[in-house]
């Protein structure tokens, strides 16, 4: 069993149902890569050194951008 199966099955004891990538061929990405940065991203979490609210601007935005990002938020 390798580390992404054993994330995975732990993550579906704590009530994870699926989990799906689309992976597009092509400059060295690999569904493999696609996992490790997913179970790199994971650790940085667990270990808190990520924030877990969602991220907010911080500098100026022009209206027009802050409108898609306020869409994107609904």
């Amino acid at each position: 069993m390798n580390n992404f199966q054993t994330w995975f099955e732990a993550q579906q004891g704590s009530g994870l149902v699926d989990i799906k990538f689309a992976v597009m061929a092509g400059k060295g990405v690999t569904s493999t890569a696609i996992k490790n940065e997913l179970l790199a991203a994971e650790a940085v979490i667990s270990a808190g050194y990520v924030k877990k609210t969602p991220p907010y601007p911080t500098s100026v935005i022009p209206t027009e951008v802050l409108k898609v990002i306020e869409a994107a938020h609904l």
